[in-house]
């Protein structure tokens, strides 16, 4: 099975920019178009929070405008910029999706040969994120109830420190009261999150947690605390989850380039 990841595409109202710099809702335009022309077709499309900049429901409706390109069901969790009822109002077509008033956005999907379980780190008005009590028994007690089926956890606020200082000062709280629920549960092949526009790993509860680069704009590798809130012009990608038979999780990162092109070499030449 192939699950694409999108993150942090930060949409904002129909023309406008966001910072007055990056044209987020193109960017998200094309990673859509990347996507579907990827062959093979990923099976399943995740986006990892942060879908939009201010949280309005104009917002919602450009993101869920654009979203309804992809060829593939797609699974949306918030960030740290987002709302929780903008998200259940707008993306109120996804069946696993919390009703409406929901104080947060956690759910399982059981309709693909991974499952998916998605758990809300975000805080309102808030960058940082936080696991309530609540969430982590909900959590044990969804993985207590599969323990046999492949597993991918998704939430937005990476739950281990990543150096780069400015970004690590808005993390999740607590991080090893997530650990100690995934360290319980084998079945877990990676946990996947955004907020740091970039493509970091870590082991975590012996499994792998992982950050993905944005569709939007990318975080500068600035290791310790210098040069805050600086970008890089580096490429915007999407990454790909590939589990293989459910038995192996491979990662590869996709750089989104309309102009790409994929070389196929004929293997067979000389081989005989």
């Amino acid at each position: 099975m192939l699950i694409v990841q999108l993150t942090d595409t930060h949409v904002v109202d129909r023309g406008e920019l966001q910072y007055g710099r990056f044209d987020t809702n193109n960017r998200l335009s094309d990673a859509v178009a990347h996507v579907n022309r990827l062959d093979p077709v990923p099976d399943v499309a995740i986006v990892t929070g942060d879908l939009v900049e201010n949280g309005s429901s104009a917002e919602y409706q450009v993101c869920a405008e654009i979203l309804s390109a992809l060829s593939m069901p797609y699974y949306v969790i918030a960030g740290n910029h987002d709302s929780v009822s903008g998200i259940t109002e707008a993306f109120a077509h996804i069946p696993e999706m919390p009703a409406p008033g929901a104080p947060t956005i956690d759910y399982v999907v059981d309709r693909h040969q991974i499952r998916l379980v998605a758990l809300d780190t975000s805080i309102p008005g808030e960058h940082g994120g936080r696991l309530t009590d609540s969430q982590l028994m909900w959590l044990e007690e969804t993985l207590s109830l599969r323990p046999g089926a492949p597993t991918l956890l998704m939430i937005h606020h990476p739950p281990f420190v990543t150096g780069i200082d400015w970004m690590d000062r808005s993390g999740l709280e607590d991080p090893d009261a997530l650990e100690a629920v995934v360290a319980r549960h084998s079945q877990i092949g990676a946990v996947v999150c955004g907020h740091l526009h970039s493509s970091i790993q870590a082991s975590f509860g012996g499994t792998i947690a992982m950050t993905s680069s944005s569709t939007s704009m990318q975080i500068a590798l600035a290791l310790g605390d210098v040069n805050p809130y600086s970008t890089t012009n580096e490429d915007a990608a999407v990454t790909l989850h590939y589990w293989q038979k459910g038995e192996r999780l491979v990662t590869h990162r996709s750089v989104i380039k309309n102009d790409l092109e994929i070389y196929r070499a004929d293997w067979s030449i000389g081989l005989d």
